[in-house]
């Protein structure tokens, strides 16, 4: 095996294998001793992994490394398994995984899941929900279910809270202390199938809206479809027979001549209609002032020439047109010294000359010391020198 893996491009070594038992858990059988055997002559960490598909649940897998016992090192009393150890390791063997071997031809050793940080994340928002799956619709007839259900155990929660209401009233204050110990609140109850009552309702009427436009979405069948499509061919072709389509493409030819001519007639009078004013509405005109009056225009005499000479901003270039402008007034408020940043900045500036200062003051007093010590110095050699 090793070889032809090798002339794949695949070097490593083989450190173990795994198989599956589903249903009947983690061991090896005497196959799987011998096969074990196998692996562990070619590398002496080779393991074998078993995995229970069957008893694994989310987030439990059910899953077991094994190692084979030397039977030499059994016969001479020696302990194959080199643990510092067991805390937290420890697992309970099930009684088919003894009676098949473990810790007498094979023993378990501890399993650890190496993830780093991003692995976990992923992991974690594997089955995380989102804000969809609360606009998820239930199906019919078990939302209805459910809601008959959940109405009869408000119900019966009901009359219970109105019995408990009126057995209240005979009670001492002692009793009614320990009236709900080891019993079902009526009232708590209650008031949890109301919210999940009214919650679960919500949703699914919500959710019934929220495909199309305030209607719910119906979708046709498409054996629908090709029913009306072919009572549709069969009343084309009785049509045909009794010559009713062409007479009907006529009359639908003419109406549509009809409708052309009577629309360049009304286009017509009311071009003349807007020099001539009809009725009594030329002579007395009335305005109510209360009224805001509408003055119609066309399309044809709009003055396009303002909208050339006034180009319409958009949104963004308004903002920023705006954003420019504050930005050129801070600078003209912050070179002025009337901004927080500019006082800022004017009061580091006087704390750095105060410090300038302060340290040339103190230069020149050292040098001046240093000046007066000569001085002094040469002042006393002098005195010495004419002593002697």
């Amino acid at each position: 095996m090793l070889d032809m893996l090798r002339q794949t491009g695949r070097p490593e070594m083989v450190v173990g294998w795994y198989h599956s038992h589903p249903g009947f858990g983690c061991w090896l059988s005497g196959v799987d001793i011998n096969t074990q055997q196998s692996f562990e002559a070619l590398s002496e960490r080779a393991v074998a992994v078993v995995v229970d598909p069957i008893q694994s649940v989310k987030g439990k897998v059910v899953i077991d490394a094994f190692r084979l016992i030397n039977a030499n090192m059994m016969v001479l009393g020696q302990e194959p398994r080199q643990t510092t150890s067991n805390l937290g390791h420890l697992q309970k063997p099930s009684v088919q995984a003894l009676i098949h071997g473990l810790n007498r031809h094979y023993y378990s050793i501890s399993i650890n899941y190496r993830k780093n940080e991003l692995e976990q994340k992923m992991l974690l928002n594997l089955h995380k929900k989102s804000w969809m799956d609360g606009l998820t619709l239930a199906d019919y007839s078990e939302n209805c279910s459910t809601n008959e259900k959940t109405v009869a155990d408000m119900l019966e929660l009901a009359k219970n809270y109105n019995k408990a209401l009126e057995d209240e009233e005979k009670m001492t204050p002692e009793q009614l202390a320990i009236k709900n110990v080891g019993k079902q609140d009526p009232k708590r109850h209650l008031e949890e199938k109301v919210d999940v009552l009214m919650t679960n309702n919500i949703v699914q009427c919500l959710g019934k809206f929220t495909n199309h436009k305030g209607r719910s979405r119906r979708f046709t069948n498409p054996d629908e479809l090709e029913e009306e499509r072919r009572k549709e061919e069969q009343k084309k072709k009785w049509r045909q027979q009794h010559g009713d389509e062409s007479s009907s493409e006529e009359e639908a030819e003419k109406k549509i001549s009809e409708e052309s001519g009577s629309e360049e007639e009304e286009s017509s009078s009311d071009e003349e209609d807007t020099g001539k004013a009809k009725g009594v509405s030329s002579l007395i005109e009335i305005e109510n002032p209360n009224r805001v009056q509408k003055k119609m225009k066309k399309i044809t005499k709009l003055e396009t020439a303002d909208l050339a000479d006034k180009p319409q901003l958009s949104r963004r270039e308004r903002e920023e047109i705006e954003k420019q402008k504050a930005q050129a007034h801070y600078q003209k408020l912050h070179a002025e010294g009337k901004t927080e940043q500019a006082r800022a900045d004017l009061a580091r500036l006087a704390i750095i000359r105060q410090q300038r200062e302060d340290a040339k003051k103190r230069r020149e007093a050292e040098i001046k010391e240093r000046e007066d010590a000569a001085k002094a110095k040469s002042a006393a050699t002098q005195k010495a020198l004419g002593k002697k």
